[in-house]
């Protein structure tokens, strides 16, 4: 979520007039809200915006202090660590993929960051959602699709579940992070 939208939605960290203007006036503004010397170190070092690790994440400050950093969001009172995602990319396959057969579905790009995404206990904090998605035939299988016979799909919605919280972010090329609303 974008911080502008979150901030001037909720109201909890309102800006000024001055400030408002000057952020949607930056056309690569993408909302994270760093210093203009920070930003100016990173366009510098990475100037086509893309962040490469040149350094084995193994050997990362963050490994000697993750231990305790997820005990600590696994234990924080009245909330639950609902998901991570660790900076290390690599493939991924679908469900209906068959890893020792087939190729990757995905590559998923490794990150300069380890994220933690974390929400209050209670229904205040948890929503329902649907999304559009197409309903087969129960009919249908490979014999009926091997015979080259069309079918209409059935437009559907399934409903799901999610949660608000805080994502937080911990950086494995210095020890700093950043953290923001979520769903």
């Amino acid at each position: 979520m974008d911080r502008r939208v979150s901030v001037l939605a909720n109201r909890r960290h309102a800006m000024s007039t001055r400030t408002r203007k000057r952020k949607a006036a930056c056309a690569d503004n993408q909302g994270a809200g760093l210093r203009k010397d920070v930003q100016d170190a990173i366009d510098h070092v990475w100037p086509d915006g893309i962040v490469e690790l040149s350094f084995d994440t193994d050997e990362s400050y963050f490994h000697g202090v993750y231990p305790r950093l997820s005990r600590a969001f696994r234990h924080m009172k009245n909330s639950h660590l609902i998901h991570e995602r660790e900076a290390d990319g690599g493939p991924i396959w679908w469900d209906e993929s068959d890893p020792e057969q087939d190729p990757p579905d995905e590559i998923e790009r490794s990150r300069s960051y380890h994220l933690f995404f974390v929400s209050p206990e209670g229904k205040d904090f948890a929503f329902e959602t649907e999304a559009e998605g197409f309903a087969e035939p129960e009919f249908i299988d490979e014999e009926f699709e091997e015979a080259g016979w069309e079918y209409n799909l059935t437009e559907t919605r399934i409903p799901g579940t999610g949660r608000t919280g805080w994502v937080v972010a911990v950086c494995l090329l210095a020890p700093m992070r950043s953290s923001n609303s979520a769903t």
